[in-house]
């Protein structure tokens, strides 16, 4: 919208009268009207059907469960309403002096508010009532790579590495068992073998400080026997090693320097990669899962009159102000909006364009009294 159009800035004016109180307060973008729509009677369908198309998404969530899980259609409901898989709406009824007709349910099959409830109500909506709907649409699973920053790096290196090789120390007998490293020995043999320890596994590991490589940072991590203490062996446990244990028996290393650059998959030091007891490396880090914030909007359901003047007709402009009462403060924030929107030669989002022209609704705070102008 540039300059030269800024009188005809207010191409179309849309006003809804009713009866029954209106959300909206102001006409522009503003904290207290924040995901709050009104929807006039004639015009309840699209709602119903996103109603319908999230209420059949609950079902399926809920049989999915149940055939996963086992257990009814309540418990299923209970359960993945506490992890936010669900579609929650909600719907009450009020009269024009705020007092409640139908009380606050969730709508949801095999409910007493269940979408066909909802749509005999939206029909049959009386003009000094009015619907009011809380959706909160369910929480989306997303994930990303989980990968080396800087700071991370910088965190691993420290104290020589402790972080790393504290995760190494966890390892299990099990793990180790299953991998292929049955026991342990002392470096100079000459005992009877134990079982294998994260402990010594740990003992491979040095991790090295943080160096760059290029505009990234990275920490090379080196892997080899160690000179003292014990070494991991593919025997039995209770095996009795007469001499130093041969190649053979030792842990093979796989890889001997595991590098950690930053910008690149991160590595779970608490999953170790065994192949009949060669060390193989550790397995990548899982990727980070999210949820989508959720967000709840408000919609009421009105039974108005719609009507849609041009801004430049006078005539109709007067035959509306004489019939509904508005607050002027709205009106004249329009036109601020409108005014700001063409001083920055841009609309943002708050405002409608469509064919270059601004669009406003406006919502009538009452009815005139009849004569009253």
């Amino acid at each position: 919208m540039n300059k030269k159009n800024l009188a005809m800035a207010m191409a179309a004016v849309t006003v809804v009268g009713s009866a029954a109180p209106i959300f909206a307060d102001s006409t522009t973008p503003s904290v207290t009207n924040a995901n709050k729509y009104t929807v006039v009677k004639s015009k309840y369908k699209n709602l119903l059907d996103e109603i319908k198309k999230m209420v059949k998404e609950n079902d399926d969530a809920i049989q999915k469960y149940i055939d996963d899980n086992g257990g009814d259609a309540d418990a299923a409901w209970t359960a993945l309403k506490d992890k936010k898989e669900l579609n929650l709406i909600t719907m009450e009824i009020k009269d024009d002096d705020n007092k409640e007709v139908v009380k606050k349910s969730t709508v949801r099959t095999g409910g007493v508010v269940n979408v066909d409830y909802v749509e005999d109500q939206m029909k049959n909506l009386k003009s000094d009532r009015y619907m009011d709907f809380e959706i909160t649409k369910k929480s989306t699973s997303t994930s990303q790579k989980n990968i080396y920053s800087s700071g991370e790096l910088n965190r691993l290196a420290a104290s020589s590495g402790t972080a790393i090789t504290t995760d190494i120390e966890a390892t299990t007998a099990k793990t180790l068992a299953d991998g292929g490293l049955k026991s342990q020995v002392v470096v100079a043999g000459s005992t009877n073998s134990v079982a294998a320890t994260g402990t010594t596994f740990a003992s491979y590991f040095k991790v090295g400080g943080v160096t760059t490589d290029g505009s990234k940072i990275k920490v090379d991590i080196t892997v080899a026997e160690p000179s003292t203490g014990s070494v991991l062996i593919t025997d039995e446990v209770g095996t009795n090693v007469t001499a130093a244990p041969t190649p053979q028996q030792k842990m093979k290393i796989d890889t001997p320097t595991i590098t950690l650059k930053e910008g690149e998959q991160a590595l779970d030091f608490t999953k170790p990669l065994f192949d009949n007891g060669t060390f193989k490396g550790f397995a990548p880090k899982e990727d980070i899962p999210s949820q989508s914030d959720e967000e709840t909007v408000s919609v009421r359901v009105v039974d108005a009159k719609e009507e849609t003047i041009k801004a430049t007709d006078s005539d109709a402009i007067k035959a509306i102000a004489q019939k509904y009462s508005f607050e002027s403060d709205d009106i004249s924030a329009v036109y601020e909006e409108a005014k700001s929107l063409n001083d920055k030669d841009k609309l943002d989002g708050s405002a409608y364009d469509k064919d270059g022209t601004y669009k406003a609704v406006f919502f009538a705070k009452g009815k005139r009294l009849q004569g009253f102008s």
